[in-house]
């Protein structure tokens, strides 16, 4: 080989191996920004996740509470109605 044609063997090498390291460097880099994104993404997820859990939580233990007065309440009804009752007889 010439050296006029190696000359040119190593300077489209040198070309092709700048463009192949370059297109390499973007998809490196993309495939970084993405892996970035997801984690980002995943933590968000988590975080309103935990959040939501925890309004679940909150609603669960007013339902809880509101069961409770509820059930206080039929019985207080229960008492007084038969309370009232009991003064209708002795009224009578």
């Amino acid at each position: 080989m010439s050296e006029e044609a190696a000359l040119q063997a190593a300077s489209d090498f040198a070309g092709e191996a700048f463009v192949f390291a370059v297109a390499g460097g973007a998809v490196w880099w993309e495939v970084e920004r993405s892996t970035a994104k997801d984690e980002k993404k995943r933590a968000d997820a988590a975080a309103e996740r935990a959040q939501l859990c925890d309004i679940i939580d909150r609603q669960r233990a007013t339902l809880d509470d509101l069961t409770a007065l509820v059930e206080e309440l039929f019985k207080y009804r229960q008492e007084s109605s038969a309370a009232i009752a009991e003064l209708q007889q002795r009224r009578r």
